[in-house]
């Protein structure tokens, strides 16, 4: 290879590093040269070639091409709700796309004021509404009794536990004919010879605040092997919120079971839910349709011409304001 045919081929190279560096950093600026290899002369293909020096580092600050235009955004008091990286130089982001949620107020031209979906006269004298049902208020509303219920729970517990249960079992005699777990609704009445226990669980299946774990055989005949007593166990819980998410919160979602109970063994777990399993429950996948009456009987709603009424005056009381100032 002649000198010539090398010089042409290192400078095509050279062009081409360099077109290749310009398209990658078409938004960085050299700020540093620094000779990293001496130069010298040196052999290829037995033609020698003399450089100052062989090898380069070059330092760069690279910047965004764009501008920020999301300061526009911030100073409206959006909320950034998201973002993505669009430009990546050498595994640095040099431009990113960000999406803000900006609260917007509107009002209808006329002598009036939007609120809520529901339009008002600015002078008080007059109310237009249209009112709907939120459907997932109830929902919303049980969710949140829950997770406070739990907090109230765990504080008590010094950081425990929530929502713990108490296992209690009832007999079924085979002599005799005693039946304490009967659930035919005659009362207790038909349980008065039971013991306390079961009275207890017979009250709290009434009021749909148990979890049946299993029965299991209580009391076996030694010779004929035959069970003369079986037990039914159940988890007694101290609220409908408390059941229902160890129910399908414990159990439905995190599959953990209430303990063993079959045969000839009796081993019920009714332990209450640490702070970890709860942070993992979706509260928003749970039915609490059985709590959202007994809910609704413990809010105190205000009425809902009172409500409009004194919106009404407020809103009265703003225009006389604005009117003074105007």
């Amino acid at each position: 290879m002649s000198k010539d045919n090398f010089c042409k081929k290192a400078m095509f190279y050279l062009i081409g590093l360099m077109l290749l560096s310009d398209a990658a950093f078409a938004d960085c600026a050299d700020t540093k040269t620094t000779c990293i290899e001496d130069g010298g002369t040196r052999y290829f293909d037995g033609v020698s070639v003399t450089l100052p020096c062989w090898k380069y580092q070059i330092d760069r600050q690279c910047g965004s091409i764009t501008d920020d235009n999301c300061k526009q955004l911030r100073a409206q008091k959006c909320v950034q709700i998201c973002s993505k990286c669009r430009t990546m130089l050498e595994n640095v982001c040099t431009v990113q796309d960000e999406t803000y949620n900006c609260p917007v107020e509107q009002c209808k031209d006329t002598d009036g004021i939007v609120c809520g979906g529901a339009f008002y006269c600015m002078n008080g004298d007059c109310s237009q509404t249209d009112p709907s049902k939120n459907k997932d208020f109830d929902k919303a509303v049980a969710g949140m009794a829950a997770v406070g219920s739990a907090a109230a729970d765990i504080k008590d517990t010094g950081g425990v536990k929530a929502f713990t249960g108490k296992a209690l079992e009832c007999s079924e005699d085979m002599i005799g004919f005693k039946n304490c777990c009967d659930r035919s609704g005659w009362g207790l009445d038909l349980i008065a010879h039971c013991d306390d226990d079961e009275k207890k669980l017979y009250q709290d299946r009434n009021k749909n605040l148990t979890v049946n774990v299993g029965e299991y055989c209580a009391h076996r005949d030694p010779i004929l092997h035959i069970c003369l007593s079986h037990h039914q166990v159940d988890c007694s819980f101290g609220s409908k919120l408390a059941k229902i998410v160890q129910d399908q919160g414990r159990k439905g979602q995190l599959h953990i079971p209430f303990g063993e109970v079959g045969g000839d063994d009796s081993h019920p777990d009714c332990r209450g839910i640490t702070p970890d399993e709860l942070s993992k429950l979706d509260f928003g996948k749970m039915d609490f349709q059985e709590v959202y009456q007994d809910i609704k009987d413990r809010l105190n709603l205000p009425d809902k011409s009172t409500t409009e009424g004194k919106l009404a005056e407020r809103i009265k009381e703003f225009y006389e304001q604005h009117k003074k100032h105007s």
